[in-house]
């Protein structure tokens, strides 16, 4: 059996690398050229170990010295495996905290931060460096979004499209590395988990433009849906300027610390002033509807941009005739603004509340209606998501979630019904929501198509 087979053969068995393998990681020597298209690296591995021995489960204290750079493949295999699945996260709508949480702690080695280093020739070092660059910028960017008051969904789609790219920049790399390693290091076991992954997850192009190339065509491509995005977060230090200060730093080390305390300061611009109850001054009518902003009034996306739910306009118009009308949103000031500015030609919203005055719970943002200063029983919410009003249900409508659909009806089925309830002049709103409620569900058993038809709130 060869020895190859044998060593296959035995990491089947065990089911975990074998240790006289996985503790035999390659040196990349700093005096050798380093410029890919004449493949000049060189990477050895000891074999008796190391003189700074750099064990696979704490390669982050790898030494470094004039002579050897130690390169830890192991920890190269998991920060591929992490932006993988944050990544995959992303797609099926799942958390990524803890997973970007999980990147930064792989990442945070200094060699493979300094990669760029070993490159020649200036285009290839600049070409490594900016990939790295903008592969932290990407994961710190979406670490702000997720924290802050804003709403991912507007940028989300281009966003997943950066990393994207960024993955597949950290393929290319690894595969530059691999196609240097000399042939008695590519027995590694983490070597081999490298190669696999390259030729699983590598995009198949059809060319003859070698991989730097490639990183540096990503790169620009990352850099303008970047900018493109900007202009829809929220007020903070993620700018263009910014993005290309970062870029001009000398090396991806002082870049990631730039960004960490840009990512620090911009927390602590959010949440310096947190108001405080009551959130609305005297009202101006008997009765105050509370409506939801994104997917409830309007739906963001990339390629049409804002969208306005067929009759809202409409709808506002007439409510405002018996409601004080307040949009509460979980989404940030600036965009909330901008969204309900193009909405609300007519002026007919009297107040506005953000992100910053709900109650952040377990990844959602609860609007707490005991905040807004208004008695209770005059108060109706209308929101796409019952877990946002969940502390007062007695006062919420749940009406679909609107992501586009120009064929829907919600508000011309809704609006008779809240103009009946305010025109009966209920003392408590909330027994025409709870017999309202009542019959919707009888309707629905019945198999009404519409079950707002023959709704009666007469409370005599």
């Amino acid at each position: 059996m060869k020895k190859t087979e044998l060593f296959q053969q035995k990491i089947k068995q065990n089911g975990t690398p074998n240790k006289r393998y996985s503790n035999r990681l390659p040196y990349i020597s700093k005096r050798t050229n380093l410029t890919l298209r004449k493949k000049s690296l060189k990477v050895y591995q000891s074999r008796s170990g190391c003189s700074s021995p750099v064990n696979s489960s704490h390669s982050m204290d790898a030494t470094f010295n004039p002579n050897k750079f130690t390169l830890n493949l192991e920890r190269l295999q998991l920060i591929e495996e992490k932006l993988s699945e944050i990544l995959e996260y992303l797609e099926a709508g799942k958390e990524v905290s803890e997973s970007i949480k999980d990147y930064w702690n792989k990442s945070n080695d200094g060699n493979i931060l300094e990669l760029d280093k070993f490159f020649l020739e200036k285009r290839s070092k600049k070409a490594v460096k900016d990939s790295l660059v903008i592969e932290s910028f990407c994961i710190t960017l979406l670490s702000y979004l997720l924290k802050s008051s804003f709403s991912l969904s507007v940028v989300l789609p281009v966003l997943k499209q950066v990393l994207k790219y960024a993955h597949q920049n950290l393929l290319l790399l690894i595969e530059c590395v691999l196609q240097n390693l000399t042939s008695e290091v590519f027995r590694n076991v983490w070597a081999n988990s490298l190669s696999t992954t390259v030729r699983l997850k590598k995009w198949k192009k059809n060319t003859k433009k070698d991989n730097i190339h490639l990183i540096k065509q990503h790169t620009l491509v990352q850099i303008s849906l970047i900018k493109r995005i900007m202009p829809n977060v929220p007020k903070s230090g993620f700018t263009p300027e910014y993005l290309e200060l970062v870029l001009s730093k000398t090396s991806v080390k002082l870049a990631r610390n730039s960004m960490l305390e840009i990512l620090a300061m911009s927390f602590q611009k959010q949440f310096a002033s947190t108001p405080t109850p009551p959130y609305l001054p005297s009202p101006s009518k008997p009765y105050t509807l509370v409506l939801d902003l994104d997917e409830t009034l309007v739906h963001y996306n990339h390629q049409e941009g804002l969208l306005l739910r067929p009759g809202c306009r409409k709808f506002l118009k007439e409510m405002a005739l018996y409601y004080e009308i307040v949009v509460f949103t979980a989404a940030t000031e600036d965009y909330a603004d901008w969204a309900i500015n193009i909405l609300d030609n007519d002026k007919l919203i009297r107040h506005r509340l953000y992100r910053k005055h709900t109650l952040p719970n377990e990844g959602t943002y609860i609007k707490d209606l005991n905040r807004l200063g208004r008695d209770l029983s005059k108060v109706i919410v209308v929101d796409n998501v019952a877990a946002n009003f969940r502390l007062q249900t007695e006062n919420g409508i749940m009406i679909r979630t609107w992501t586009g659909d120009q064929e829907d009806k919600a508000f011309d089925e809704l609006m008779p019904v809240l103009l009946q309830i305010a025109k009966s002049e209920f003392k408590d709103l909330r027994l025409a929501l709870a017999s309202l409620k009542t019959q919707i569900k009888k309707n629905l058993r019945l198999g009404l198509k519409d079950p707002l038809s023959n709704i009666s709130l007469n409370m005599d």
